[in-house]
């Protein structure tokens, strides 16, 4: 991805952020801008996300499906925008404080290992680790915005958080599901033409 392509991706993320009444100083201040820009959104190269700025457009990418996803259901979800647009762009916010590049060259280049676990002092999921995030930067969450930063923290198999899920939490699944599908197929792909 081109610095000009990132750059645009960034000043989107932001907009999109501040539009929902989102303090993003506060999230730059805490993260920091080159941080949330160039983060990737997994470790190895087949994941198709290790690489700088992939957060971001997967980020971006989700709440263009989610978005698609609320118009489908005709207002029926009744999911206001900017708690939507806050849950979608935020739930991973986390990831920018787990990975670091990797600096084993054997990794990177034998293993496509590109990115490495940040040693923490705690063991936190990544939506918990968005949270912690959040009420650093003084950013609040409603009860149902809450539980739907936790949504991919949850296993498939959870039958109760299934039954009881809320049309945002739901939403935000989907949306993440059809993100990683897209960049999957876009990985198999581009494998099958070369």
């Amino acid at each position: 991805m081109t610095e000009a392509k990132l750059n645009e991706i960034y000043v989107s993320f932001i907009t999109e952020l501040e539009n929902a009444g989102v303090d993003t100083q506060k999230l730059i201040d805490f993260i920091g801008e080159e941080k949330i820009k160039k983060s990737p959104a997994g470790l190895e190269l087949s994941s198709g996300l290790a690489f700088p700025g992939a957060l971001l457009l997967l980020m971006m990418t989700s709440l263009r499906y989610a978005r698609k996803l609320v118009n489908m259901g005709e207002n029926e979800f009744c999911i206001d925008n900017n708690s939507l647009t806050k849950v979608v762009l935020l739930h991973h916010i986390g990831k920018t404080l787990i990975y670091d590049e990797n600096d084993d060259e054997w990794q990177r280049n034998k293993r496509g290992i590109l990115y490495k676990w940040v040693d923490n002092e705690t063991i936190l999921k990544a939506g918990e680790r968005s949270l912690y995030v959040l009420q650093r930067c003084g950013i609040e969450l409603t009860e149902q915005e809450f539980e739907a930063m936790k949504i991919n923290d949850k296993s498939d198999d959870d039958k109760f958080s299934m039954l009881h899920i809320t049309p945002l939490s739901m939403i935000v699944k989907m949306a993440d599901d059809l993100s990683y599908m897209r960049v999957n197929y876009r990985l198999k792909n581009n494998e099958s033409k070369n």
